[in-house]
């Protein structure tokens, strides 16, 4: 068995034609028809959730290509999943840059601007600058979390209570 991972950037297909393209950071054996994924799923309204899969098919149908963007030591495997956490979540395309850019960095892939050129890449987003729940998801400093209060009162009429006021709260 191989003592290192291919680690690729993975391209899925456009669930619709306006949405910018999902993209991931994915690692695998050489030859092995499974590997895993290291991405973000959610949005500015539902917040950002990072996932890491193993067990996934190379040749899954949800991706378009993959770009070799390096090789990673066996031995290092927890140091990306580390560096992975460490990035706050925001766009897939920004967040896999980050952590291209991060992983660079620490030495763990070969540092050739792979994450200058994924920079370059990043698509628009109709979903940019909505906000977000779960971290920045622009360049420029976004709201960290949203915090929404609902405060209740009975209901004369039941055992139910009904908000009485809401309030939103922006962390940063």
């Amino acid at each position: 068995m191989s003592d290192y991972f291919k680690v690729y950037i993975g391209f899925c297909q456009r669930r619709q034609s306006r949405d910018p393209t999902h993209w991931m950071l994915i690692y695998a054996v050489p030859g092995s028809q499974t590997c895993t994924w290291v991405h973000v799923e959610g949005g500015p309204r539902e917040g950002y959730v990072l996932k890491i899969l193993s067990g996934k098919r190379v040749d899954s149908w949800g991706i378009e290509s993959r770009e070799l963007i390096g090789y990673l030591n066996r031995s290092d495997e927890k140091k990306l999943h580390a560096a992975a956490k460490s990035i706050p979540l925001q766009r897939c395309q920004r967040w896999t840059t980050a952590l291209v850019a991060k992983l660079e960095e620490r030495g763990l892939i070969p540092a050739a601007g792979k994450a200058a050129q994924l920079q370059n890449r990043i698509e628009p987003s109709p979903y940019e600058n909505q906000g977000s729940l779960g971290g920045g998801s622009g360049s420029k400093s976004n709201v960290g979390y949203l915090v929404e209060v609902i405060l209740l009162r009975p209901n004369a009429n039941s055992d139910a209570q009904s908000p009485q006021s809401r309030v939103r709260y922006a962390l940063t």
